[in-house]
């Protein structure tokens, strides 16, 4: 039986509550991480920029390579030297997040757990946490580009051809109406696998071995379901996108309900074309997050609230 929307939505923002409080515990780990992506970021577009400037040196001036050394070896050293400090850095501040984040997970489980049960402490440590972090990094590391791209594409938009928004933003709605439709069942599943980690924790003895193997074969076959289900609300949306937005504008066309532009630019169709292709990396981007979250709830619940009802 389907859960109450309204108490539904009302636990998913405890659960952001409680992430947003682990991140604040962490906030000196994400804060260099975020510091190290930046900078990589803001000084990326300088390699092109000194790598132009010495070719145009050698082939404009005709200038030596000694000369050129001289004059823009150190600038050029100093750039790719800094990315790669800069790329290394952001390797180990993520990795140093990772682990952050599932020690504090750990230790509050462990903090709010309302029994001591060797087999679900066990599971939970050891793969519920590290479910659990998914949703952590829904919330300080995807959530915010998504929004960031998708904007930057309207707003592209709006500036190239106000008058294709409609069209644009009606192609999107079955993509994330079919998003919507996984999401309950993403959640059961993952839900599943969390009682049949426990249930392997709880049958390893050599008087289990039969039980062991049967719960093997059963996270087997949810793990592969579930690996569907995702591919469903991620990569299936990219095409039910065109598809949609190719019989949309032959309806439109051919019925006139006038959501084409009255007069059509073969510029403006092609800006259009290219910035809905654009938006559909964010759009694959909301089925990822979305399929990510509902994948990382029923743990994170787990983690937070171990004594209440699990979602399911």
């Amino acid at each position: 039986m389907g859960q109450n929307p309204l108490l539904e939505s009302t636990q998913h923002l405890a659960r952001i509550r409680d992430f947003a409080a682990v991140i604040v515990a962490s906030r000196w780990s994400i804060g260099i991480l975020l510091v190290t992506l930046a900078g990589h970021a803001a000084l990326e577009p300088s390699s092109a920029w000194i790598t132009k400037t010495v070719l145009d040196a050698v082939k404009n001036t005709g200038a030596t390579i000694e000369q050129v050394i001289l004059r823009h070896g150190l600038l050029f050293v100093a750039i790719m030297g800094g990315l790669t400090l800069l790329k290394f850095g952001e390797k180990i501040a993520n990795k140093a997040v990772e682990i952050r984040l599932i020690i504090t997970l750990q230790r509050v489980y462990l903090e709010r757990r309302t029994e001591e049960h060797t087999a679900n402490d066990v599971s939970q440590i050891l793969y519920g946490c590290e479910l659990a972090k998914k949703g952590i990094e829904v919330v300080y590391k995807d959530a915010w580009k998504i929004i960031v791209t998708t904007v930057s594409v309207l707003a592209w938009q709006v500036n190239l051809g106000a008058q294709w928004i409609p069209l644009m933003l009606m192609s999107l709605v079955p993509s994330l109406l079919l998003v919507w439709f996984f999401g309950p069942p993403i959640q059961r599943m993952s839900h599943g696998i969390l009682d049949l980690q426990a249930r392997l924790a709880a049958s390893t003895g050599r008087a289990a071995n039969g039980t062991f193997t049967r719960h093997q074969e059963h996270w087997f076959r949810k793990a592969l379901w579930l690996e569907v289900l995702k591919w469903f609300a991620d990569d299936a949306l990219d095409i039910l996108m065109w598809v949609f937005l190719a019989l949309l504008v032959l309806i439109a066309y051919v019925f006139g309900l006038g959501i084409l532009p009255a007069d059509i630019e073969l510029g403006g169709a092609a800006a259009f074309l290219i910035n809905v292709k654009l938006l559909a990396k964010p759009l694959g981007d909301i089925g990822k997050v979305y399929t990510k979250w509902r994948e990382a709830y029923p743990a994170a619940t787990r983690v937070f609230a171990p004594g209440s009802p699990q979602p399911d």
